[in-house]
């Protein structure tokens, strides 16, 4: 089951997308409902409340909203309680869209409202492909921070390392590198699977490329390399080994 939450202020626009992926779900080819709001207070009370790890959420959110909430502080606070629902931008603003990725909210994808005979395509698109993810064994690293969540899907995070700024970690994951405060104790506790290979730098071991012994190198499938610790060499082989 897809549930699909729209947050557009526009009476016909609102309605216009809610009759489009009416008759995407009618096809039968997937199975959902949709639930569409004006205020974004409302689409949160709804959703917080009857938030259900089962079910796939995808929120289509219009970024210039008439309210003191906007589409991407929407998001930021949809992110506060789902960190696995998809979100999809609707904007007349094609250049504003990279801030959503800057503030790290993980956007599936953005449509441009002015491209009217596209957007049947652009909402079938978005759907097939959250039809596709399987939740119960997507596994994902998952960052609170300043309250809030953000999440990254495990198979494309390479590296955690302390930055040399108090309490702030850098993550390097496959789109680019990403800082927050925590530290790498609490995250080693939180994912025992990733291994330790100096003091201050954690990798992801499914994304280790190759290993240099001698010189005590580490090479990513990024193409990052690390130095592993004297301490931490045998450790690493013993684990790489099994």
């Amino acid at each position: 089951m897809i549930k699909v939450f729209v947050c557009e202020d526009n009476h016909h626009q609102r309605e216009y997308y809610v009759e489009l992926i009416m008759k995407i779900f009618q096809e039968g080819k997937w199975k959902g409902e949709v639930y569409s709001f004006s205020n974004p207070y409302s689409l949160l009370e709804k959703c917080s409340q009857n938030y259900s790890l089962e079910e796939k959420h995808l929120y289509i959110l219009d970024i210039h909203l008439s309210s003191d909430m906007d589409g991407i502080e929407l998001a930021k606070e949809i992110r506060r309680f789902d960190s696995q629902g998809e979100l999809v931008f609707l904007t007349t603003d094609g250049e504003q869209m990279p801030i959503t990725f800057r503030l790290q909210l993980k956007a599936l994808d953005y449509i441009l409202k002015d491209q009217e005979d596209n957007l049947m395509e652009a909402f079938s698109r978005c759907i097939n492909q959250v039809s596709r993810i399987d939740y119960a064994n997507q596994h994902y690293l998952v960052i609170e921070s300043k309250g809030m969540l953000y999440r990254y899907p495990f198979q494309d995070v390479m590296i955690l390392c302390t930055s040399g700024k108090k309490n702030i970690i850098e993550l390097h994951t496959r789109q680019g590198i990403e800082e927050f405060r925590g530290t790498l104790k609490d995250i080693l506790k939180d994912y025992p699977e990733l291994l330790q290979i100096h003091q201050g730098i954690l990798v992801n071991p499914i994304n280790i490329m190759k290993i240099d012994e001698k010189n005590r190198i580490l090479t990513m499938l990024s193409g990052e390399q690390c130095d592993i610790a004297y301490r931490y060499r045998r450790k690493v082989l013993e684990y790489l080994r099994t």
